[in-house]
């Protein structure tokens, strides 16, 4: 996972039903007793802020730069559609080139609540560390501050990171993954199970969500070889750093598809609060081995069963029946 900064990803206006499909009316969110929302990603060198109105006001020494902001929102003038292609997007950057406080990454994160974003997405982490390493108080007081933000109704969604680790065994931890008021999401790979990368663990994932890998221990690239994606259709296409597209892996592409499904649901239901959007969320997951799962949490996220079960549609949109809590 190493350096990340991250973007928060708004939920997109609902069209005005009255008239011409083109025209939108700004979605102008009521507070509800949990409050705003957003997502954070990797992005901005100092700050784009969204205005109420229409434009955005750049702060900035250089381009913002976002290689996952696309798995959220890309709009697809290229044949590439994020998952929430109307979403409006927020970039902050919390890590530097160089060096960075991991206070940052929890300003950034109030700083998700304080605009009212949807969701914000974290494909950063720092960690796994050992037991011990908690006596600094890191894992206390990034657990206090998601909770918090969780309240105001910001949906946080987090990247398991990529180093192969049972979060639950020994003790270990990482943050923010670990803590209690995010959602940790697992990548999946073209097989549909975990990636081989991807750190799991008992309790510590929620849900899981494409993010690229191979669908065999061979790992193999070989045009010949008996596999069903050759290398790099069994990777990630989205945005990269300029104005490009490229093939990626990771569960950092795994977590935004996650906080982009986020701002489907509150599409639907601006008003739905974390709790509500989370399960949601889960129990339109595909249990991909028939229950829950350390690798998988809930399983792997379904969009199109999440996205009808909240509009009242009973949520088997994939013709499967096979998504969690039916």
């Amino acid at each position: 996972m190493g350096q990340g900064d991250h973007r928060h990803v708004r939920g997109p206006p609902p069209r005005d039903r009255r008239g011409n499909a083109d025209r939108r009316r700004r979605h102008r969110r009521r507070r509800h007793p949990s409050g705003p929302r957003g997502q954070l990603q990797r992005g901005a060198e100092r700050l784009v802020r969204q205005r109420r109105r229409g434009g955005t006001t750049h702060r900035r020494q250089r381009r913002p730069r976002d290689p996952r902001a696309g798995t959220a929102a890309a709009t697809g003038g290229v044949g590439v559609t994020g998952t929430a292609p109307d979403a409006e997007l927020v970039s902050v950057r919390v890590l530097g080139p160089d060096s960075s406080s991991f206070a940052d990454v929890l300003a950034g994160a109030e700083y998700a609540a304080d605009i009212g974003a949807d969701a914000a997405n974290f494909s950063l982490g720092a960690g796994p560390y050992e037991p011990r390493a908690n006596s600094d108080g890191l894992r206390v007081a990034t657990q206090k501050v998601m909770q918090d933000v969780a309240r105001r109704g910001t949906v946080l969604t987090v990247s398991s990171g990529n180093a192969e680790t049972n979060l639950q065994q020994g003790g270990r931890f990482y943050v923010p993954g670990t803590v209690q008021g995010v959602m940790t999401v697992s990548a999946t790979g073209p097989n549909d199970e975990m990636a081989f990368y991807s750190n799991y663990g008992t309790n510590e994932i929620e849900v899981g969500a494409p993010g690229g890998g191979y669908e065999t221990q061979a790992k193999t690239v070989d045009p010949e070889a008996d596999v069903e994606y050759l290398y790099p259709t069994n990777l990630v296409y989205s945005s990269v750093p300029g104005d490009g597209y490229g093939w990626k892996a990771g569960t950092s592409m795994a977590a935004p598809q996650v906080a982009g499904l986020v701002g489907l649901v509150r599409e639907l239901e601006p008003d739905m609060n974390v709790k509500r959007v989370e399960s949601n969320i889960a129990h339109g997951a595909d249990l991909v081995q028939g229950r829950s799962s350390p690798e998988l949490g809930a399983g792997r996220i379904n969009v199109l069963d999440t996205v009808e079960r909240v509009g009242g549609n009973g949520g088997n949109g994939n013709g499967r029946g096979n998504g969690n809590g039916r």
